[in-house]
């Protein structure tokens, strides 16, 4: 893991914002970026302050292999979670984040989109199971993808962020969606069909034998979401 990557975990792990995170060590927003972008380095005098801000070394934020990867990556990136039976809990949890920076957090269901194989499909829960700091997703809901189909863009485990299309008039074709029908539920590219009422869902992966491109009607599909972003697992 690189240092840029640890960086931004621990802030997002911590729930600040970049904007938070400069002011409390008096540099600008943009640097911030950079170091976690790996565009730049902070000085040893800043990353003195930044391990005292995070509650870590210095020796940890450089180590080739830190113990803190394996913490950061186990972590959940849920935050706020809890148990909800009711639409009342979720009120509670929504007012349990930080007044502050409410709009910057994005509702987690806790449901499987598979990118693989049709026998994995799960009930859709109504009420998320917590919320997910992600300003950069604000207006989206996010859920996590299990299977290979679309390897190597988007990873098994990875947190995929969605916007939900009201009108199947206004696909963006070629793009990545998560299509719902009383089936399953898949993370796939929507292509054109050659009949109007079909789409053609296709993978990433290349391995046709186990990933066919394959049609569907239109007609049933339930909810069709366009994926604005995700979040692969890092690894080492």
């Amino acid at each position: 893991m690189t240092l840029g990557q640890r960086l931004k975990l621990l802030r997002k792990r911590s729930g600040w914002t970049g904007t938070q995170v400069a002011t409390a060590l008096g540099v600008t927003k943009g640097a911030i970026s950079q170091f976690e972008n790996d565009k730049n380095e902070p000085s040893t005098e800043l990353l003195l302050s930044i391990s005292k801000l995070y509650g870590t070394t210095i020796d940890q934020l450089l180590a080739s292999f830190s113990p803190l990867d394996d913490e950061l990556i186990s972590e959940p990136i849920i935050e706020y979670k809890q148990n909800l039976q009711s639409d009342s809990d979720s009120t509670l949890l929504i007012e349990n984040l930080p007044a502050n920076s409410k709009n910057q957090y994005v509702p987690y269901f806790d449901l499987d989109v598979t990118a693989g194989r049709l026998d994995r499909y799960f009930e859709v829960k109504e009420i998320p199971t917590g919320y997910i700091y992600a300003p950069e997703f604000a207006d989206c809901v996010a859920c996590k993808v299990y299977g290979d189909s679309m390897y190597n863009r988007i990873l098994p485990g990875a947190t995929v962020f969605v916007r939900k299309i009201n009108n199947l008039k206004y696909i963006d074709f070629g793009q990545v969606y998560v299509v719902v029908t009383e089936e399953f539920r898949l993370l796939k590219y929507v292509e054109k069909h050659s009949d109007f009422n079909f789409v053609t869902l296709s993978s990433e992966n290349q391995d046709k034998k186990r990933h066919a491109d394959f049609p569907v009607e239109k007609k049933d599909i339930l909810n069709l979401l366009l994926v604005k972003g995700y979040w692969n697992q890092i690894t080492n």
